[in-house]
């Protein structure tokens, strides 16, 4: 960190670990040493000579682009398309992907993380509107490269920068870099801080218990992809040309992330796409985060630990939690995407300005849907005056109707009513079109 004497004026990312909650000296030698809450060890701080011998200077030595000018991939670059990216500050991403080694393959999962092989590559370049709403205006920021090899932190990552060019990217310092830009934004001038990451910053969110490659999985891949005027699924697509060990079938089953402005879908799914895209590569069980709830879309709403959920920091305020119905004030995951200051600005790394957007879709979601959940025990005492009640148990039948109250609690029938039943999705004929109706959503 560089200082001015009253404030910081800059800082570079040596090195980076998650759950450090202390540091002291070695009395035998000095080194620094630090106590890491989640594995339980004194870890010692020890200088290594970063090498970056093998790593091509250019984005042209890289062998990426067939011409790096145009952004035309090598055979073998294949393009892919996300249903929700990442938050990074307005910019425009394009992304591809290569498996050198023809004869591996990925592992696919329908919900978890997928495994790759050694030697996969994952490019993503980025592109900046200097004037906003103007995508002529648009400027070349950087291409990054990221690499899976047998490393056990999984692999590498790498960044160009374009600067003023538009022929060639250069390879950002190991440390990383910042670079204001000029945004013209409806008249109004002003300067955005880029941050181009640090390797270190590269691998403390591609982490292995992620997935390593974040992006890269059932919920963001499920989605339509024209191939040269071949629309069809992206992960059938994949499955049948050999990325996968075999083709997927029934995709229309799979999980898919969707946009803030997806009406299709309700607010809460809608914010727990939100949660998956820029949350769960640190918040999830086993993860290196110790908070207590998890971002992964897989979870259900109970189990995420979201609502009510308990803090590491409350903040001052015992009354604050990661989420409070009604509340947005006490509802600290709001509070932690919607500030500038880095300290507890969340995620912490790579953003300089506001999700605004993504920020009032939580904000929608915690005064109006999220108000309307119930836990089981706060149900069961709505209907029985208490949740200790003989007739409250999840596996009884109060009313009679061959439904137990836990499934009358996640239908939202009454469980007092034997007339009140959930009967499953309703086929309609639509427009010529037939489509299953579900009257109320599952919790």
């Amino acid at each position: 960190m560089t200082h001015n004497g009253t404030t910081n004026t800059g800082f570079n990312y040596l090195t980076t670990d998650n759950n450090i909650v202390g540091f002291a000296h070695d009395p035998r030698n000095g080194d620094i040493l630090f106590c890491d809450l989640i594995e339980g060890r004194i870890k010692r701080l020890i200088r290594t000579v970063a090498s970056t011998n093998l790593i091509p200077a250019t984005l042209s030595d890289t062998g990426v682009f067939l011409d790096t000018p145009s952004l035309t991939p090598n055979p073998g670059v294949i393009g892919y398309r996300l249903n929700l990216p990442f938050w990074s500050d307005h910019a425009i991403k394009t992304r591809w992907f290569s498996i050198p080694d023809t004869n591996t393959t990925i592992t696919f999962r329908p919900e978890d993380p997928w495994t790759f092989p050694t030697g996969m590559v994952w490019i993503k370049h980025f592109e900046l509107e200097t004037t906003s709403g103007v995508p002529a205006s648009a400027r070349r920021i950087e291409t990054r490269i990221l690499v899976k090899n047998g490393d056990p932190a999984g692999g590498y990552g790498v960044t160009y920068r374009w600067g003023t060019s538009t022929n060639e990217a250069v390879l950002v310092p190991d440390t990383g870099l910042y670079e204001p830009i000029l945004i013209d934004d409806g008249g109004t001038i002003r300067t955005q801080v880029w941050r181009y990451p640090s390797r270190a910053e590269c691998l403390s969110c591609h982490q292995v218990g992620a997935g390593f490659a974040l992006g890269f999985n059932t919920p963001q891949l499920n989605r339509t992809m024209n191939y040269n005027g071949l629309v069809t699924n992206q992960i059938a697509a994949l499955g049948c040309s050999g990325f996968f060990t075999q083709c997927v079938e029934n995709v229309v089953q799979l999980p898919r992330l969707v946009h803030a402005t997806n009406t299709e879908y309700s607010v809460e799914y809608r914010v727990r796409s939100y949660l998956q895209a820029n949350c769960a590569n640190c918040h999830f069980p086993g993860g290196p985060i110790p908070g207590n709830f998890s971002a992964r879309l897989k979870e259900s709403l109970v189990d995420a630990n979201l609502i009510d959920g308990l803090l590491n920091d409350e903040l001052v305020d015992i009354n604050n939690r990661v989420i409070v119905r009604g509340s947005v004030p006490h509802s600290m995951l709001h509070t932690r995407i919607a500030t500038l200051d880095q300290n507890w600005r969340m995620p912490p790394l790579a953003s300089m300005v506001l999700d605004t957007q993504n920020i009032a879709l939580v904000a929608s979601w915690i005064n109006g849907e999220a108000t309307q959940f119930q836990f089981y025990h706060e149900w069961a005492s709505n209907h029985f005056g208490s949740a200790t009640n003989s007739l409250a148990g999840r596996d009884t039948d109060a009313d009679g109707d061959f439904a137990v109250n836990y499934l009358e609690y996640l239908t939202g029938t009454q469980p007092t009513n034997e007339t009140d039943v959930w009967n499953g999705p309703q086929l309609a004929l639509t427009n010529q079109s037939v489509a299953f109706q579900f009257i109320r959503p599952a919790r």
